[in-house]
């Protein structure tokens, strides 16, 4: 859960997201059983069994369908095969954890067949959602996924257009506006379940036929790699985080500072100024303003506005 109380769950947002996207395709996506495995597998040379909640590419299995009947599983490290659909659903049983998903596998592969994503960084500000910033990500050359914590390099996404896809100029354009316009699109209809998330880390696949389809939507989503390739996107990412959480703040101001107990007044500056440390710790000296009682028992809150003074 991201600090909204908003689940991870690759389902329901696949749910939520069919039909929403003009421009970009949403992999075939089903909560796992095993005769759906099989079918999926005749749909599609490859499908990935993911954890529904997880995340930082753990616990994901790699199918591929070979001929003859033949199965190759990627698992971690490990690569090996199973003959028949009988060995391949008793084998893929005892590998996955109770809440799974199953997710047509997308061949979002550079020239020298490295898997790679693109990342959108979305934020909403002013209750208008924009695009923060975009990168890319690859894996190492016998990953089956692009994720940082299993070894993959982010980078901008121009070296990936230029170095591992070499897009022409226009092509490049036309790639950056879809992945712009459909993750707007895509941050809209999870507004649906998720009406207070201010962000998004969206990942995309481009297959050979520079079709995008999307991942997942990540509700908790990292920003170091910005602050490396794109300095000038990660700095305007934290000034619009501050301005959210100082909104949300203001917007949800509770009443502070306790009476003491059995006396009909308001609490004394060092009470006051105490508390509010405790609450909100800050390099500045805070100074009550206006006192106003919530009513005649003086067991209850009082409210008090803050003004800053100085540094300490």
């Amino acid at each position: 859960m991201n600090r909204y109380g908003y689940p991870k769950s690759k389902l329901l947002q696949a749910k939520l997201l069919n039909g929403s996207m003009t421009d970009c395709h949403l992999p075939e996506t089903h909560l796992f059983n095993e005769q759906l495995l099989i079918q999926m597998l005749h749909r599609h040379k490859t499908v990935y069994v993911k954890p529904d909640g997880g995340g930082k590419g753990r616990g994901i299995i790699r199918i591929d369908n070979l001929p003859a009947k033949q199965f190759r599983i990627y698992y971690g490290k490990k690569v090996f095969g199973c003959h028949g659909n009988p060995r391949l659903k008793q084998v893929i049983k005892n590998m996955i954890p109770k809440k799974t998903i199953i997710q047509q596998g997308v061949p979002s592969l550079t020239l020298d067949k490295r898997h790679y994503l693109l990342r959108t960084h979305l934020q909403r500000v002013n209750q208008q959602w924009q695009v923060a910033g975009i990168l890319a990500a690859v894996a190492p050359l016998k990953e089956y996924v692009a994720n940082g914590h299993r070894g993959a390099r982010s980078i901008r996404v121009e070296e990936l257009f230029h170095k591992y896809l070499r897009l022409p100029p226009a092509q490049q354009n036309h790639v950056l506006a879809i992945l712009k316009r459909s993750s707007i699109q895509i941050a809209q209809a999870l507004a649906k379940k998720y009406p207070r998330q201010t962000e998004y880390g969206i990942d995309f696949g481009m297959d050979q036929d520079k079709k995008l389809w999307v991942y997942e939507a990540n509700i908790t989503p990292g920003i170091k790699s910005f602050a490396k390739l794109y300095p000038h996107q990660y700095q305007q990412i934290i000034k619009n985080r501050r301005a959210t959480i100082r909104i949300e703040r203001q917007s949800s101001s509770k009443p502070l500072g306790l009476p003491p107990k059995g006396v009909n007044k308001a609490p004394s500056v060092s009470q006051i100024e105490t508390q509010k440390r405790k609450l909100h710790p800050t390099p500045y000296l805070l100074a009550p303003v206006t006192f106003t009682a919530t009513d005649s028992n003086p067991s209850h809150f009082y409210r008090v506005e803050y003004q800053k003074l100085s540094p300490r």
